[in-house]
């Protein structure tokens, strides 16, 4: 039917194509005294729901905004009940379907149950499934069973179809809750055939069109399949089990987890192919193709190829050929317009919560379902983090008028432009102010700015939506400086050949220098310029240029070396310069402070030069470099076994902790001749004594080492037979065995010294009955093993000493 531009009044048949085209020429006052038909019927349509669909077609504001509301569950409750719908709770309510009535189904994931919203009585209600028990049993009501349905569609007749996702089946439920497979042998795959004997690999999306056919966004094996109306199951798009991302014809074409799925006017299918970040369109004959989203994680608005998507869920459209999109992670309900633009319609980027109000200012959290009621301009969501089935209103009269950065950033850096748009567009005029002063007041939603000085913002808008009723929001915005880094140079900006400059800046981190390197510090060889870029706070800023000067060194002054450069420990090697004067030394390229004599005494391991001032031409000579090093301390010890013995027993000693030394020498402690140069001499002691060993061990550097054990040897005498020396006493004061002392009869020219570890003597004593009784220097010895010595004259008139090792404890 043609246009009719007035019957009566104000009134007029329902064309859509022409009533675009006048409506764009009227203002909202006039709008609101038509009535409008549809067709020849008479049937009116509510101005509201009229004005609502020409916000969508055409762009025009009325002023009126996107109204989020909870309809049913309880905020980040997980749990099921039934009754009054935000009493009822779920459990990550994850798909959802409208049908003509406006009853809402819900697949209830780990609740694994569908569940049903009344909208008409706020009634929330359980149509099949078995609360909490997964499983994969057919009947009715409680006594069927599903795991982990995701996906969901409805027919106008309340017949309801679920993706049965973990059991890889698809499910039908009737208005009476009976449920049956009707296809999936519950087996991971994607065989295709006769519906019982075809396999799924986790289905997901699901939609059912207007002859019976059915339409499944195979999640796991990356294709879209299809059920006719003859139970067969066939892959109309993607490449099984292969991700990608190409457009194309059928089988060509590839996608990479497709998660929902809707129909379109005209058998076009929609996807929200997830890992792609891309929103796809499939046609009836098997074509292929992106039609917004560039293929990245991100959240930018505007032309649909250059949009960014974090993680899309799910997908619906409206009457007039706009979508809107399920945008996971950026907890976000998108538009994409029927012209191609992307837009935020509802929630705040990355800003995770379960508020209800008026586009961004309301939150959503993990929203995986979209399902768009005609009859109310309203889009049903599963806000499954939030336990929640939420809707939003689009033709909601109540205005908020809403403020937000461009791309969601409130901090900028010094110098770029702010951009600002305020929402609803269309209102008669908005008055900015930044920290109160007002700086534009114009039918303009956008504001810009490039000059904001550093620090913090408070920005403002105000306006007046229809009926004069004023609406105003602000928000804070951070203006950070660019970052200035300095650079330091050492040792300097001029080096010589074979030297090098280290460069630093006075800023740490986020570093990007001229040569590509991201370090903290760089080490430049050649000559030229260098500079670096630091990043702070997202902010850029380049240091001013250095040059760096490398020169060829003049010829070098000389050193002789009155030594040798391998220093043994303790050892130290003479460096002369060839010049009289002048000199300045250096050790690993720095100057040694108040080395500025002709002759250096080195100790230390390094390179050392002389650079030389000529007093005649103040030239600068460097000599060639002298590397100093030092020979590893050797590092040994030695044993004896056995350590006490008595006169004419042989005794071994071994060396130890050095291999294969260039010479050792030991001495026994037993006179001139008592030397080896043995790894593990053999040697006896003839006469009785305490022996103190030296072991003097030869590197392959040539340095020498001696290690000095005083005492170490115990050679004992016998004593008279009617003596006895006990081998231990315990100075406790028990009144036993307290003291140390010969027992038996008394000895001629007695005499006893007793020695500590050390060779220190702690006791002695002329009279044999006066022992030790275990203290030294008015304190008791501590517990352990000391060397007794102890001489007297035998009855045949010869001098005697035996000695040995006693034990305190105590």
């Amino acid at each position: 039917m043609g246009f009719i531009p007035k019957i009566g009044k104000y009134n007029t048949y329902w064309n859509p194509t022409a009533f675009l085209l006048r409506i764009k020429t009227l203002n909202i006052s006039t709008l609101k005294k038509w009535h409008v038909y549809i067709n020849s019927s008479g049937k009116q349509k509510s101005m509201k729901k009229i004005l609502a669909f020409f916000v969508f077609a055409t762009g025009l504001s009325t002023g009126f905004a996107q109204d989020v509301t909870t309809v049913a569950g309880v905020l980040e409750t997980p749990g099921i009940n039934d009754g009054q719908a935000l009493s009822a709770r779920f459990n990550n309510p994850h798909g959802l379907a409208v049908d003509a009535a406006g009853n809402v189904y819900i697949a209830d994931r780990y609740n694994h149950t569908i569940r049903k919203y009344t909208a008409s009585t706020t009634q929330v209600t359980t149509l099949a499934g078995s609360a909490g028990v997964p499983g994969q049993e057919d009947g009715q009501g409680a006594n069927a069973q599903f795991n982990e349905p995701w996906g969901i569609c409805v027919t106008d007749g309340g017949i309801v179809f679920v993706a049965d996702t973990r059991n890889n089946k698809i499910r039908k439920v009737t208005p009476d809750g009976v449920v049956t497979t009707i296809a999936g042998t519950g087996i991971f795959g994607v065989s295709n055939g006769p519906a019982l004997s075809a396999t799924f690999g986790n289905p997901t999306g699901i939609d059912i069109d207007a002859n019976g056919v059915i339409y499944v966004a195979d999640h796991l094996t990356h294709v879209i399949r299809k059920i006719d109306t003859n139970g067969l199951v066939s892959t109309i798009a993607g490449t099984p089990y292969i991700p990608g991302s190409v457009d194309g014809q059928g089988s060509l074409a590839q996608f990479w987890r497709p998660y929902g799925l809707t129909l379109e006017a005209g058998g076009n299918i929609l996807i929200a192919d997830e890992w792609n970040q891309k929103i796809r369109r499939l046609t009836p004959d098997g074509q292929v193709s992106t039609i917004a989203g560039a293929g990245i994680v991100g959240y930018v608005d505007g032309p649909a190829m250059l949009a960014a998507f974090n993680y899309p869920w799910d997908i619906t459209t409206d009457d007039a050929g706009n979508i809107y999109v399920a945008d996971g992670y950026n907890y976000l309900i998108r538009k994409i317009a029927s012209d191609g633009t992307v837009s935020t319609l509802a929630g705040k980027a990355l800003n995770s919560g379960g508020v209800d109000g008026t586009g961004i200012n309301a939150a959503f959290n993990g929203a995986t379902a979209l399902e768009w009621f005609n009859s109310d301009t309203i889009i049903y969501v599963a806000d499954a983090y939030n336990h929640l089935i939420r809707k939003i209103d689009l033709g909601s009269t109540a205005v908020t008028l809403s403020l937000s950065a461009y791309n969601g950033k409130t901090q900028i850096c010094a110098g770029d432009t702010l951009r600002l748009e305020s929402y609803p567009p269309g209102l008669p005029a908005y008055r900015f102010r930044v920290d109160g002063l007002l700086v534009q007041n114009s039918f303009s939603p956008d504001y810009r700015n490039a000059t904001l000085t550093v620090g913090t913002h408070t920005i403002s808008v105000e306006t007046d939506v229809q009926g004069g009723v004023p609406a105003q929001a602000q928000i804070t915005v951070t203006v950070a400086p660019i970052p200035q880094p300095i650079l330091v140079a050492t040792p300097g900006l001029q080096v010589f050949t074979g030297d090098s400059v280290s460069l630093s800046a006075s800023i740490q981190g986020g570093l990007l220098w001229s040569t590509g390197d991201t370090s903290a510090v760089i080490v430049v060889f050649q000559s030229g310029s260098y500079f670096v870029r630091a990043t702070v706070n997202g902010c850029q800023g380049d240091s001013e240029p250095v040059t760096i000067q490398v020169i060829n060194p003049p010829p070098p002054a000389g050193i002789s070396v009155e030594g040798d450069t391998l220093l043994c420990p303790g050892e130290s090697v003479l460096l002369v310069s060839s010049a009289m004067a002048g000199n300045q030394w250096l050790k690993n390229g720095q100057s040694i402070p108040g080395a500025t004599g002709q002759m250096l005494e080195v100790s230390t391991a390094g390179t050392y030069r002389v650079r030389v001032e000529d007093p005649q031409t103040s030239q600068i000579l460097v000599s060639q470099p002298v590397n100093i090093s030092l020979a590893p301390d050797p590092d040994f010890d030695f044993d004896a076994e056995p350590r006490s013995v008595q006169p004419g027993e042989a005794i071994q000693f071994q060396v130890s902790g050095w291999s294969d030394p260039d010479e050792l020498v030991w001495d026994f402690g037993y006179g001139g001749a008592a030397y080896s140069y043995l790894e593990a001499p053999v040697f006896s002691y003839l006469q009785p004594g305490v022996y103190t060993i030296s072991l003097t061990l030869t590197d392959e550097f040539g340095c020498r080492d001696t290690l000095v054990k005083q005492g170490f040897v115990t050679v004992a005498n016998s004593i008279e037979p009617e003596q006895f020396i006990p081998t231990a006493f315990t100075p406790n004061g028990d009144g036993a065995n307290d003291v140390f002392l010969v027992r038996g009869p008394l000895l001629s020219d007695f005499s006893m010294a007793i020695f500590n570890e050390w060779g220190e003597s702690v006791h002695f004593s002329s009279d044999q009955l006066r022992g030790w009784d275990g203290m030294y220097n008015a304190s008791p010895a501590p517990n352990g093993t000391y060397v007794y010595l102890i001489q007297y004259r035998s009855a045949d008139g010869i001098g005697r000493q035996v000695s040995g090792h006693i034990t305190l404890i105590r």
